[in-house]
């Protein structure tokens, strides 16, 4: 099966969820969230590789609130429309909640809160949009969902090392 093709029966699996459950499985993520910022961490790494794959992560994680919030957004043949003033809600809620979540963070033993840390989360945030927008189009194609994807992951992982260089320190 076609990657696009895929993508999109997904897609359209993910918009039979009624729109008054979504706001309850972004809450839901978002407690989960707060749960894993919850426990006490490790002493940060020394190491900028682990370091840098660890704040990788974020981007994943923020790229699935950034899914679920698209699942709140009204919705044109079982596709959301994703309109800029969605897209800008969408993305809104995942930087304040990356914000809340890194002040949260700072109360937490052994955790670092950084505000770098939150441009991994909406570079996250940003492609899964990016992604989901493409999809939606009819002109969309494998190579190009590949590409868009190439570009996503480099993208995180510039963010993940940006974030991580000021805490590399000597």
């Amino acid at each position: 099966m076609k990657a696009v093709a895929l993508l999109r029966g997904i897609g359209v699996g993910l918009q039979r969820i009624p729109r008054s459950l979504a706001p309850l499985l972004v809450a839901a993520w978002m407690v989960l969230i707060w749960y894993r910022s919850s426990i006490p961490g490790e002493s940060p790494s020394s190491h900028v590789v682990w370091s840098a794959a660890r704040n990788f992560l974020h981007a994943p994680v923020f790229g699935f609130l950034a899914l679920l919030g698209v699942l709140c957004l009204p919705r044109t043949s079982a596709w959301p429309r994703m309109g800029r003033g969605g897209v800008a809600c969408v993305l809104a809620g995942a930087i304040a909640y990356a914000l809340v979540d890194e002040w949260h963070q700072a109360s937490v033993p052994g955790r670092v809160s950084s505000l770098l840390d939150c441009a991994t989360d909406l570079v996250g945030a940003a492609c899964t949009l990016a992604i989901i927008a493409y999809l939606r189009r009819p002109a969309a194609r494998d190579a190009g969902l590949w590409v868009r994807l190439a570009v996503g992951l480099a993208s995180c992982l510039a963010a993940a090392v940006f974030a991580t260089i000021p805490d590399s320190g000597p």
